[in-house]
């Protein structure tokens, strides 16, 4: 079953701008919310590379849903996971170790996070035709999981340039920080 209804749209138009003119920018708020907390999840980069516009999104996704709940009285929670393990990284790592020659991204004119990625990219493109970088990647990964100093040294390294390109791009969004990072 359905019903048919109209509106006076004269009317109905002057309830409602009467309404927000009233309210302003409180208007359309509610407490329904009131006394729930909600953990809103923005994105899940792995930390070998830039944004890609799929973050963009759910970026912009994760402060639209914080912006509503709030303005529905709920205590919002705003979290993100950073993907920082596993051989991606790996490649990134190696990657940086054979072509930086000890450069950093300010040297380069690069965002930190585009400087890291470019070395990702050049170890996956140069692997396709070289079948020991593969196996160099998992005898580095493997030295990663064990803890081995020089790799964990500059996989920190790497990782401090790649999350300050994320908070270049995160500033430029409009998130200015997350109330939990992992």
């Amino acid at each position: 079953p359905y019903i048919n209804f109209f509106i006076d749209r004269e009317n109905f138009s002057k309830v409602a701008l009467t309404e927000i003119y009233k309210d302003k920018e409180k208007y359309g708020s509610s407490k329904s919310g009131k006394g729930q907390r909600v953990m809103v999840e923005y994105f899940s980069p792995n930390t070998n590379k830039p944004l890609t516009i799929g973050h963009v999104r759910n970026i912009v996704l994760g402060q639209s849903i914080s912006n509503l709940l709030k303005f529905t009285g709920h205590k919002i929670i705003t979290a993100t996971l950073y993907n920082d393990r596993g051989i991606a990284i790996i490649k990134a790592i190696l990657g940086y170790q054979k072509w930086s020659e000890a450069k950093v991204p300010k040297d380069v004119g690069l965002k930190p996070d585009h400087f890291v990625g470019d070395f990702y990219v050049r170890f996956s493109e140069k692997e396709k035709t070289d079948e020991n970088l593969t196996n160099e990647a998992k005898r580095a990964l493997q030295a990663w999981e064990d803890d081995e100093p020089k790799i964990r040294k500059v996989w920190q390294q790497l990782m401090v340039w790649v999350l300050a390109g994320f908070k270049q791009t995160l500033k430029k969004l409009g998130v200015e920080k997350f109330d939990e990072e992992y």
